[in-house]
């Protein structure tokens, strides 16, 4: 930038040639270095895409319940708890991921994203891997068949290790009235639900105002052929159709 240049020049002009010369070295090697950082950034942008969050969408509050956030599967305000959308989803799965990366320095976040036999459930858990890929956030996806909420958790134990998820996040509306326009998004952590001071963190991004308009999201097939495998399909049904014969 200018300012830098000048002070460079100021300095370059008091000193003898071989000072200059590793002055002038070390300013290339500095110029390189953000050039590089930032073909790095928009290599990493490219493909990504904004979504917008309509205002209607905006005034859905999400309210964490039990580990999670339920509503119905309408668009907001045509019935009572309505606002299940894939903007209010997206929205919140942002505040997640940039709550996760604050808490979670030097590395990227670990996210099991699942879903349950719901219509429409692994539809909102795709966009939600979507959304975490675009967020530097390293995604698994339980893809190809539902998932039992105990078996999710148990990704998370620490038991695993380096094995173990920071977090997994589970569309489904868990212990709501098995009504089929009811879903939600569920988060475990640790082995078990997650700590309510974490989720009410979520919930407290998705709903502020100053960030809550838009959200990106980075299209599940270009997500999986990054070659960082921004996101990665695992699977689950064994450990999950155990779980259900006991």
């Amino acid at each position: 930038d200018p300012k830098t240049r000048d002070t460079a020049l100021r300095v370059l002009a008091g000193t003898d040639d071989r000072t200059r010369r590793l002055i002038l070295k070390e300013l290339k090697e500095l110029r390189d270095a953000r050039q590089k950082e930032k073909s790095r950034k928009r290599s990493e942008l490219r493909g990504v895409v904004t979504e917008k969050v309509s205002a209607a969408d905006r005034r859905v509050k999400i309210e964490i319940g039990t580990s999670g956030w339920r509503a119905i599967m309408a668009p907001p305000g045509t019935i009572e708890n309505a606002g299940f959308t894939l903007a209010n989803v997206g929205r919140l799965t942002q505040a997640v991921a940039r709550e996760m990366t604050e808490r979670i320095p030097g590395r990227k976040p670990r996210i099991l994203v699942t879903y349950d036999t719901r219509q429409g459930s692994k539809e909102f858990a795709q966009h939600v891997a979507e959304v975490l890929a675009a967020n530097q956030v390293e995604v698994a996806l339980v893809e190809d068949h539902p998932v039992t909420t105990p078996v999710s958790a148990a990704q998370t134990r620490p038991a695993l290790g380096s094995q173990a998820y920071d977090l997994a996040l589970q569309i489904t509306p868990s212990h709501n009235p098995p009504l089929p326009a009811w879903n939600g998004v569920k988060f475990m952590a640790h082995g078990g639900p997650a700590p309510d001071e974490l989720t009410q963190a979520f919930a407290d991004r998705a709903n502020d105002e100053r960030s809550n308009k838009k959200y990106q999201r980075l299209p599940l097939e270009q997500a999986k052929k990054e070659k960082d495998k921004k996101v990665s399909v695992v699977d689950l049904k064994q450990k999950s159709d155990e779980r259900l014969r006991r």
